[in-house]
């Protein structure tokens, strides 16, 4: 299956970086306006595996990174299972099953987060994702850049978010 990895340094501990994490539902549509509009818990014990989310797009209204790069168009959504989340080592699984990068091609699109503790006050986000499908090599590509773009911009809003509420 193929796969594609980013990976940035957060100026906030690790700790606080996860409970985030474990929190964005409430959070992405604060720190992502432009981006999302809601973050929706539909089945399941919240944050646990099997657990299930739709996180609504905004259409693109405001110029903005991701109103430039196309993320999401008026209407759009992903449908997000937890497949596995581990509290000890920082790390968890989800799967697009119903709208998202499945609309756009793609028969799987499966998304592994990592924080890795660097000291007591900064930490590394791994980002790993592996797909099947897409329709052509250069919008498989085009698709992926997309994601890691986005991914990368989002946490960078997350680390923003975290220091300026004194979370970080």
């Amino acid at each position: 299956m193929p796969t594609f990895e980013c990976e940035i340094e957060l100026d906030v501990a690790a700790a606080s970086v996860w409970q985030a994490l474990k929190e964005q539902d409430s959070i992405l549509p604060k720190i992502l306006p432009e981006c999302i509009i809601s973050v929706e818990h539909l089945s399941g014990f919240e944050g646990q595996p099997g657990s299930v989310r739709l996180i609504r797009f905004a259409p693109k209204k405001k110029k903005s990174f991701f109103s430039r790069s196309k993320v999401a168009v008026e209407g759009t959504f992903v449908k997000e299972k937890l497949v596995t989340s581990y509290d000890p080592g920082y790390t968890a699984t989800s799967e697009e099953v119903e709208g998202g990068h499945l609309a756009q091609g793609f028969s799987k699109w499966v998304s592994t987060t990592r924080v890795i503790p660097i000291g007591s006050d900064k930490c590394r986000l791994n980002f790993a994702t592996f797909y099947e499908g897409g329709r052509k090599k250069s919008e498989v590509e085009k698709a992926v850049e997309k994601a890691k773009e986005g991914i990368l911009k989002a946490f960078k809003e997350l680390e923003e978010y975290l220091k300026s509420t004194c979370n970080g």
